[in-house]
C-alpha cells in the first residue's frame, strides 16, 4: 500500500483510485519515496512527446529523468534505452545481456474516445531494438503512453502476474504464454503476450502461495 511521505504528496493530492495509471502511476512510485520497487526502465509519453524516464537504482527507489527541457539532448539515449542497450537506472546491470526473445520493449497506450474517456483496454505493441528505433524517430505517438524495457523471463515462456486491489477486495492471477519466447518462428506479439493476448494463445496458472501472501 502507497503511504504519504514527508515528499509532500498529500492525500488529496494524489488518490489511486482517481488516478489515470498509465499515465501518473510512475510518479506517483517515484514521489513515494519507497524502496524495494524494480522497475524496468520506462520511457512516459505526454501529449506525443517523452516527458520522462523512470527506472529503480540499487536500493530499489524509482528515480526520475526529466526530459522537458532537453529532448534533443538525450534522443540517442532514449533510443538505447527504448532498444534495450542501456539503463538510467542501477537495479539491474545489462550490459553483456544478450536477447533470446528478440523482444526489446514494448508500447502501451490507453486508446480514448473523442470525448477523452477510456476506449476499451490498454493496446501493447512489443518492438525488436530495429522497431524501437524506428518507433522513437519517426512514428507518430499516441496522446500519451509509455514504452517499457522487456525483461526476459527465466523460464522459456513469458508469463505475468496482474493484481487487481480495492479497500474491501484483492484478486490475484497469472498467466502464461503457450509459445516458448524464444521460438523465432512465432511471431513476436504471439510468443510475448499474456493479459493482452487472446485466450487460444495463454493459459492461466496456479497461484504460488508464497507469492499470493
Amino acid at each position: 500500500m502507497l503511504k504519504n511521505r514527508s515528499t509532500g504528496l498529500g492525500s488529496s493530492v494524489y488518490r489511486v483510485m482517481q488516478t489515470p495509471w498509465l499515465e501518473n502511476i510512475y510518479d506517483l512510485l517515484h514521489r513515494s519515496a519507497e524502496p524495494g520497487i524494480f522497475l524496468a526502465d520506462t520511457i512516459c509519453f505526454l501529449y506525443h512527446r517523452p516527458y520522462a524516464v523512470y527506472a529503480s537504482d540499487e536500493h530499489g527507489y524509482v528515480t526520475k529523468v526529466d526530459l522537458s527541457k532537453r529532448q534533443k539532448k538525450n534522443q540517442q539515449e532514449l533510443i538505447a534505452v527504448a532498444k534495450g542497450q542501456t539503463t538510467v537506472g542501477a537495479s539491474v546491470n545489462i550490459k553483456g545481456l544478450k536477447s533470446v526473445s528478440g523482444v526489446a520493449s514494448y508500447y502501451v497506450h490507453q486508446p480514448r474516445s473523442i470525448n477523452g474517456n477510456d476506449d476499451g483496454p490498454p493496446r501493447v505493441e512489443y518492438f525488436s531494438g530495429e522497431q524501437a528505433e524506428e518507433f522513437m524517430r519517426f512514428r507518430s505517438k499516441e496522446k500519451n503512453g509509455i514504452l517499457q524495457r522487456f525483461v526476459e523471463p527465466v523460464a522459456r515462456n513469458q508469463s505475468v502476474i496482474r493484481v487487481w486491489w480495492t479497500p474491501h477486495l484483492s484478486r490475484v492471477e497469472t498467466k502464461m504464454n503457450v509459445h516458448h519466447l524464444d521460438d523465432r518462428y512465432i511471431s513476436m506479439p504471439e510468443r510475448a503476450c499474456t493479459f493482452d493476448g487472446p485466450p487460444h494463445l495463454v493459459q492461466d496458472l496456479n497461484i504460488n502461495k508464497h507469492v499470493e501472501k
